[in-house]
């Protein structure tokens, strides 16, 4: 009976544990990477010392963070792009073009999604004070930046050559080549989630990546610890601790803070996302029925977009607005509290861009 009772309470973490994590899939990704989608990155050089939380279910509040510096990329087709020759792999083309950190560049990003997610390097045109200057940077093979689905516990690695190739065009002398040859090795585990709150308050599921990067050759003999904190919708926030840190928990020390913004709304507590991604549509009756005072109501959605969950009255009247919001692809759970309304019949509404249902609940009191 003890066992029993063991293996019981057991099962019951794993599907509380289940219910409080996110899986980011390919579909995620590719839904940042469409032509014209434009993504904004946050810089704070300011920030010296950061909390990451700790392994497993943790929390990270990033809402102090404040931005030094910021750029704007944008994706666009591979094969217009000025690269697409140098990177015949390559499926999606990102664009960054104006002043960063006070130097004028054109950057071009070059990326693929399947089983992984990988780079395959990149473009950039600069004015430097030498004269105008291309750097060209490849990955061989291509560099994993995610195996794809991204999971809490998954992990992954990369062992491959960096080839950074520097040409400067000198008045009267022409175009002068430097390239250089280095060694990357990087291991990556998912070793948290949980909430994130970043700057402005918004708060959204969040997976913790952990990132230990090395990279040798050509003088070059450095290593470093990368966290990630990685959404379905876009967001992400990437620390560099400082050099020597290597701790995976509490306040550490960071040499670099950055953030992307994305399509996320917050994620109030009434809302929960339980795992996994429907293939379909669907409104479920809610639990308890009849009910009192509360009640859950879950739904599914194959594809992010605007949802609305309304209750009205046997009259028509609308009571209650559960949920308007923009969520991604998922299942959810709402639960609703009917302590202020008297007993009786009552319907809630779900509508979508592509889909709209009703069912009947009874209030009993």
């Amino acid at each position: 009976m003890k066992n029993l009772i063991t293996v019981f309470v057991m099962l019951l973490l794993c599907s509380v544990l289940a219910e409080a994590q996110i899986t980011v899939t390919a579909s995620d990704f590719e839904s940042q990477l469409v032509i014209g989608k434009k993504i904004t990155t946050f810089m704070d050089t300011v920030t010296t010392s950061v909390n990451i939380g700790s392994t497993g279910q943790s929390s990270w509040d990033f809402s102090s963070f404040a931005a030094s510096d910021q750029f704007i990329t944008e994706s666009k087709n591979v094969g217009s792009s000025p690269y697409a020759s140098d990177f015949p792999g390559a499926e999606y083309a990102s664009n960054y073009e104006g002043t960063f950190a006070g130097e004028f560049s054109n950057t071009w990003v070059y990326n693929s999604i399947g089983e992984t997610y990988v780079s395959h390097g990149t473009g950039t045109v600069k004015n430097t004070q030498a004269g105008p200057s291309t750097t060209k940077i490849t990955f061989a093979p291509a560099q994993v930046e995610y195996k794809v689905p991204v999971e809490y516990q998954s992990t992954w690695s990369y062992n491959g050559q960096q080839t950074v190739a520097i040409t400067i065009t000198l008045p009267f002398v022409g175009d002068q080549t430097t390239s250089i040859v280095q060694q990357r090795t990087r291991n990556f585990t998912v070793d948290g989630y949980g909430l994130m709150t970043l700057p402005g308050g918004k708060t959204l599921n969040t997976l913790r990546i952990r990132e230990e990067y090395t990279l040798t050759g050509s003088g070059a003999n450095t290593s470093s610890v990368i966290y990630r904190f990685l959404t379905k919708t876009g967001e992400a926030v990437s620390l560099s601790l400082a050099d020597g840190v290597t701790s995976n928990s509490g306040t550490v020390s960071v040499s670099a803070v950055s953030w992307t913004d994305g399509d996320g709304i917050s994620v109030p507590t009434s809302v929960k996302e339980i795992e996994g991604v429907p293939s379909e549509y669907s409104l479920s009756q809610n639990y308890p029925n009849p009910f009192n005072p509360s009640t859950q109501i879950q739904f599914s959605i194959p594809s992010q977009e605007n949802v609305s969950l309304k209750v009205f009255d046997a009259l028509g009247k609308e009571v209650a607005e559960l949920v308007n919001q923009n969520l991604s692809a998922g299942n959810y759970s709402v639960d609703f509290n009917a302590s202020t309304l008297s007993s009786g019949i009552y319907f809630y509404t779900i509508t979508t861009n592509n889909f709209s249902s009703t069912k009947k609940m009874m209030l009993v009191k």
